[in-house]
Order: structure tokens, then C-alpha cells, then sequence
């Protein structure tokens, strides 16, 4: 049951991109977001703590589809599919 005061997923701009191997992240809250990139067989090629409008290089440089889960505090979670070309 959705209250008033929680906040949903969908009210939340919470995404990445990857290019170069770096990978950078974009949300409306100004905090840290605990990041998991995965191949598509489910093993974690990276992990990190990305800033809102900040790059961290994963040092991922072969083209290809991954997953990428971001987490914020309150226990907002998206993940995302990314294609790297």
C-alpha cells in the first residue's frame, strides 16, 4: 500500500551511461549511489559509490550489453540495462 509520504521509484530520475569505460550517473538527490555493474550471465564486473554528476571508470572497455544496478539511501533501487558499443 503506497502511503502519501513514501517516495516511489518512478518519481525518482535515477539512471547511468557508460562511454569509454566510464561510467557516470544522474539523479534528482545529491547523494552518493552504491553502484553494480553485471554481465548478462550475472557476475559483477565492477562495483562502486558513484557521486550524482560524477564518472568513475570501471575500467570496462569491450562493447556489449550489461546490467547495472544503482541504490540510493531510503532503499531506492533501479537497475538498468546499458549497451555499449
Amino acid at each position: 500500500m503506497h502511503r502519501p509520504t513514501d517516495t516511489r521509484l518512478e518519481d525518482v530520475a535515477l539512471s547511468a551511461a557508460m562511454n569509454n569505460g566510464r561510467v557516470s550517473i544522474v539523479s534528482t538527490h545529491n547523494e552518493e549511489v552504491a553502484v553494480c555493474i553485471y554481465n548478462l550471465d550475472g557476475r559483477v564486473l565492477w562495483q562502486g559509490v558513484v557521486a550524482p554528476g560524477c564518472a568513475a571508470d570501471t575500467g570496462l572497455q569491450d562493447g556489449g550489453i550489461y546490467l547495472i544496478r544503482m541504490e540510493q539511501k531510503k532503499g531506492l533501487v533501479k537497475t538498468q540495462k546499458l549497451i555499449v558499443r
